[in-house]
């Protein structure tokens, strides 16, 4: 990734997950069979998810996390889309539907 944009970006989002994983390691949290993270990207001055390198940086370095990551799935959300990060079947991304009344509408 030449644009450094994109490169604050995948390394903003890790840190993120990092940092949610260190608070649910500790005691007391709430553990499940499978544990997702969903994250809003509100990210400027652009979006980011359409961008399909920074996509594969970010998942690459997601799945790198190894043990830094301890949810099954990571979610972000930006705009009109999810995007899925999961070992088990890769990067995903999901349209949210005209009809859903959230915080992007």
């Amino acid at each position: 990734m030449e644009n450094s944009i994109e490169r604050n970006w995948v390394e903003a989002v890790l840190d993120r997950v990092e940092e949610k994983g260190e608070r649910f390691r500790k005691q007391g949290f709430a553990k499940y069979q499978n544990n997702w993270l969903v994250i809003y990207d509100n990210w400027s001055p652009a979006p980011l998810l359409d961008n399909d390198v920074a996509v594969e940086c970010l998942g690459r370095g997601i799945f790198d996390l190894g043990a830094r990551n301890p949810f099954c799935k990571v979610f972000l959300q930006k705009w009109r889309h999810i995007r899925e990060f999961a070992r088990e079947t890769g990067i995903r991304k999901h349209p949210i539907p005209d009809w859903f009344e959230g915080p992007n509408a």
